[in-house]
């Protein structure tokens, strides 16, 4: 195999090997972030209705 064809391999491997490691990360972010999230408003939403039930109770 040539050496230019060596590189460009190299390189290739590289730059993919990069990409896939910056995706993981941001999947790996944007999941924590939305389940924080929905996290979130799953809180809320019992907040609301326990002062919903606690004013019917009154």
């Amino acid at each position: 195999m040539k050496i230019n064809t060596k590189l460009i391999l190299s390189f290739l491997l590289l730059s993919l090997l990069s990409l896939a490691t910056v995706s993981l990360i941001s999947f790996l972010n944007f999941q924590k972030t939305l389940t924080q999230q929905v996290l979130n408003q799953l809180e809320s939403i019992g907040t609301i209705q326990r002062h919903r039930v606690e004013a019917m109770m009154e």
